[in-house]
């Protein structure tokens, strides 16, 4: 197996090398990398969250300015109906 040298210190501060087998290498960024991907699947959720919500909000305005231009149109109708 293959063996990569690591530094650490003991308790006086004095560095000492520690052989890492290549595996236990493998291992140990596998176990750093799930909280990134937790993280990651995480902010998607959010993010797609986020777009339903703004989406549903921009239909509600829609909505809202269709009512209000359709009010206006009918008030408009009846101002030119009362004028004749």
């Amino acid at each position: 197996m293959l063996e990569q040298p690591q530094q650490f210190y003991d308790a006086e501060g004095r560095g000492h090398d520690m052989p890492m087998q290549q595996e236990t290498i493998e291992r140990r960024i596998a176990d750093q990398m799930m909280p990134v991907n937790d993280l990651h699947t995480t902010l998607r959720n959010v993010r797609s969250t986020v777009l339903c919500e703004e989406r549903a909000h921009q239909e509600s305005n829609l909505k809202k300015s269709g009512c209000l231009n359709q009010h206006r149109l009918e008030c408009d109708r009846e101002a030119e109906e009362e004028g004749r």
